[in-house]
């Protein structure tokens, strides 16, 4: 994958079908700065696994910093 596009997937990843209060999401910020490094060391760790099955682990990741 071209390293451009990891943010834009990982956002993304993490915004599909998520209803936050508010109409929220997680913003871009967070998630270039956290959650797009805890992605590529996923898929570094677990290359089978799909995209949809990392945001569960991405969300822990961004409800860590918060």
């Amino acid at each position: 994958m071209n390293p451009k596009s990891y943010t834009p997937i990982a956002f993304w990843v993490l915004n599909k079908d998520t209803d936050f209060k508010g109409g929220d999401y997680v913003d871009w910020s967070e998630t270039e700065t956290i959650a797009t490094p805890k992605a590529v060391e996923l898929c570094k760790k677990e290359p089978k696994r799909t995209l949809e099955s990392l945001k569960e682990d991405l969300e822990k990741a961004v409800k860590k910093v918060e």
